[in-house]
């Protein structure tokens, strides 16, 4: 799959299909909510259980935005 990708500079359907698996994207928003929620609570230090809430909070967040963002169906682009 990778050979064919160099060889035409473009995704093909089914790797593109693959990079917007939803269960990526949403491991991906998770991430990025818990991340922030631990730099701030390294850059705030706050005490523990404002810390466990931050936490929870860039996780639910995180989840959130992966439910708001589903809905959108990716739809491959013929540039040829």
């Amino acid at each position: 799959m990778a050979k064919t990708a160099r060889k035409s500079d473009s995704l093909t359907t089914k790797l593109a299909a693959k990079i917007h698996d939803p269960r990526l994207w949403s491991s991906v928003h998770t991430r990025t909510g818990v991340v922030a929620a631990v730099l701030t609570d390294m850059l705030a230090k706050p005490g523990t259980v404002l810390a466990l809430t931050l936490l929870s909070a860039g996780y639910l967040i995180g989840t959130l935005t992966t439910r708001l963002t589903r809905s959108r169906q990716f739809e491959p682009v013929n540039l040829a």
